[in-house]
Parts: structure tokens; sequence; C-alpha cells
């Protein structure tokens, strides 16, 4: 299956972020956001950008279902990094787990293995949707590299209350790509839970319950820290 349409270049991403700013403006206010796989990403890509750029977060909590891997929509975002490994010239279908016999740096060597270790193996199963030429990492000046996001190249975390929820059943570098999105939320303010299913919401009762019951908490933990900063 091929999909065609808005990828994850940062351009495509603003665009993106403008048309879920148009979203929130159209019928916000909320309390907070919902999202599953590109949709929960989307949404911690967003609150990101607020939070880092000092702009107003819209959400005070956010559920997040199954997130893949996120994109910034800043230039500036891991742009040494990438520029560093563009400059190697890699051939990344040759690299495996030991990535330290490259010669990486510790930010670079972390950027390769989400690279090799998660992106690759969706890319060959056609679960990368819409597709992108890894050639973006490899050539040129990487101006136009997606800005993956990795807990590693982050500048702080996001600050909001969170919940995770992946299914048990989903595929391997699915649930990784979920890892390495819930890394970049603080862990102190994260609730993270399982669900039988895979790549999917929860469907059972007991286990919508118990999301309902984690989104719950959420809310009061945004509501504590809402009193604290009054």
């Amino acid at each position: 299956m091929s999909i065609r349409g808005p990828g994850y270049a940062r351009s495509q991403m603003r665009d993106a972020m403008e048309n879920l700013e148009i979203t929130i403006d159209e019928l916000g206010p909320f309390d907070g956001v919902l999202g599953f796989s590109q949709g929960a990403s989307l949404a911690l890509a967003y609150i990101y950008d607020q939070q880092v750029h000092g702009r107003l977060v819209p959400f005070n909590f956010a559920m997040c279902f199954s997130p893949v891997l996120a994109f910034s929509p800043d230039e500036r975002f891991a742009e040494v990094i990438i520029k560093q490994v563009c400059a190697r010239r890699l051939d990344f279908s040759t690299i495996t787990s030991a990535v330290d016999d490259v010669g990486l740096g510790t930010q670079e060597a972390a950027f390769i293995d989400v690279i090799t270790r998660v992106v690759m193996p969706a890319k060959r199963s056609k679960a990368m949707l819409p597709d992108h030429d890894l050639g973006v990492y490899t050539h040129g000046d990487g101006m136009d590299a997606p800005r993956l996001m990795i807990p590693q190249l982050l500048s702080e975390k996001i600050n909001i209350p969170t919940v995770f929820c992946q299914g048990k059943r989903d595929l391997g570098f699915m649930r990784d790509m979920s890892e390495i999105t819930r890394g970049l939320c603080n862990e102190r303010i994260m609730k993270k839970m399982e669900h039988s299913g895979g790549h999917q919401p929860p469907q059972n009762d007991a286990e919508v319950r118990a999301a309902v019951r984690a989104m719950e908490w959420a809310i009061a933990q945004s509501n504590k820290m809402a009193s604290v900063r009054l």
C-alpha cells in the first residue's frame, strides 16, 4: 500500500501544526488532548514546540494511545546532529546494533540507533505512512531531513501530565516507537499502561475503564499543577 500526502519534513510538520491550531481556535478551548498513533505524536510535538518557545500550551494533559515517532517543525531542532550524521555519508543498511564501532558521538549514536532499530524495520514492513527517503540523512546538508524527536536531543521534557497506553500485541518496532516518544515527557507526571490488543486503543470493558481512571488521574494532576501556579 502506498500512502501519498504530507510527510515529516519540518515545513510539512509546521503545516500540520497550523491546521491543529485552527481546530483548537475553532472548537476549543480544551482541557486536554487525546490522540492515537500519529495523532498522539503530532499532539506531543506541538506541545513541545509551544513549550520550548515560551508560547501557550493549550492542553493541561495528554492521553496518548500507541504513539509513533514524533517530528519537530523547528529547523533548529537537532540541526547540528543531523548535519553531523549527513556529513558521515553512512550506509544505514550496514550499521549493526554496535553503533559505537562507527565512531559516533553519544547523540549521533542515539539518532542512528532509532533509524536502524526502529525506522528501517518500519519501512520494511511498510508501516512508515507516509514513507520517506532515508537518503535525506545521508546526502546533502540535512536541511530537508525530518527533525526526528528523541529524548537525547531535547532541551527540556514536556511538562504536563501524560498517560501512555499501548497494546501488548503491537509489533516490536511500534512498541519501540511508543517508548521513544514517551521519553519526550516528564516521567514524574506520567502514567504508563498496557492493554491486551495490538495497535489500537483498548477494546474490552475492564481495559477501557482502566484508561478512564488513568485519564481522571491526569486531570487531577493537571488541576494540582494549576493550583500551584495560582
